[in-house]
């Protein structure tokens, strides 16, 4: 049987924490290990994982590191991944809450396809006192049935390029060999997920579980800066909705965003095209190196056209049109943007 590491990074954790180790403790595949690095300022954390300590099952090993100095939370990640020894590691936040079945079902997922390094499941959005739950992330994504099977059949590269995160960290577990082909992260990527998501892409090595496993706790503290509700249901959701995209066209940070994202297609071609770590079949390598190219290509002409006085940029955006629906979430939009911006 595959051994399990859960790797949570933890910052300030004290008020959610316990919640999410008891969830830990109450799987139906209990993990071998849990390695937490503690990023705090001070040991409230750490005297909040003290008080679950007697509700631990004795088979599982917990080991907390205090960080001599602040890594950040992707930083924490990686330390954490590179020293865990299970044969599966699954990736924790330390403020939401796993369903009994998550090693279960995303363990039981890498067994069954020996051709994946990936797994992913899904989460349901939450309150901050789990009281009150909303939509799943996929929802949200607009990820559906007919997506979600493309995906797992070998066409999931071609997914991720238009925005669309698929994956949240917190919902990933990987094989411990995969950490060769991510690690270490460039450093124009912000997020370990959005790395993870497009370097298994490009392999074809993520599965998809169209299942929720994880409650997701949403609060005032978030990594990162998700919402509760859906602006779209609302008449003042819909025009908040519409303003935050009009600023969007007519603001100038279009270029920092531009140099950004050229910059994660340039990594990454780097990083597949300086040693094929994962053998693939030539027709879907081929295939992905050829969309990433076209991707760069994408990005370095969208840089230099922004650079432009506003009445030249037509004629390139024309050029430039069947691509924008392969890159970018929103067609339109995004051409609006580039004419405006």
């Amino acid at each position: 049987m595959p051994t399990i590491s859960v790797v949570l990074a933890a910052h300030r954790g004290e008020k959610y924490i316990g919640e999410q180790l008891r969830s830990l403790f109450a799987q139906t595949r209990l993990p071998d290990e849990i390695l937490i690095g503690d990023d705090s300022p001070d040991d409230a954390t750490r005297r909040a994982i003290a008080d679950v300590l007697p509700e631990k099952p004795a088979s599982v090993q917990l080991e907390v590191t205090v960080n001599p100095q602040q890594l950040g939370h992707l930083k924490n990640f990686e330390n954490l991944c590179a020293q865990a020894g299970g044969d599966f590691i699954f990736f924790c936040d330390q403020d939401d809450v796993w369903l009994p079945e998550k090693i279960a079902t995303l363990s039981a997922t890498l067994v069954n396809h020996p051709d994946k390094m990936l797994a992913f499941g899904d989460s349901i959005r939450a309150d901050a006192t789990m009281t009150k739950f909303y939509d799943r992330l996929f929802w949200v994504s607009e990820n559906t049935e007919q997506e979600i099977t493309a995906f797992n059949d070998g066409d999931a590269f071609s997914r991720i390029y238009p925005g669309q995160w698929w994956l949240s960290l917190h919902n990933v577990a990987i094989r411990r060999e995969f950490r060769d082909v991510f690690l270490p992260t460039p450093d124009c990527f912000s997020y370990l997920d959005m790395w993870l998501g497009v370097i298994s892409t490009f392999y074809e090595t993520a599965h998809c579980v169209n299942l929720v496993l994880t409650r997701y706790r949403v609060h005032e503290n978030n990594a990162t800066t998700p919402v509760l509700w859906d602006s779209r249901r609302t008449a003042l959701g819909r025009l908040l909705l519409l303003f935050r995209r009009v600023y969007e066209i007519m603001s100038r940070r279009a270029a920092g965003e531009y140099q950004q994202l050229y910059e994660q297609y340039t990594a990454l071609r780097k990083r597949v095209t300086s040693a094929m770590i994962i053998n693939l079949p030539d027709s879907v390598r081929q295939r992905n190196e050829a969309r990433l190219d076209a991707a760069y290509e994408f990005y370095r002409r969208r840089m230099e056209l922004i650079k432009q006085p506003r009445y030249r940029r037509l004629p390139e955006i024309w050029r430039l049109r069947n691509n924008y629906p392969r890159f970018v979430p929103a067609r339109w939009r995004s051409m609006l943007r580039d004419l405006l911006g």
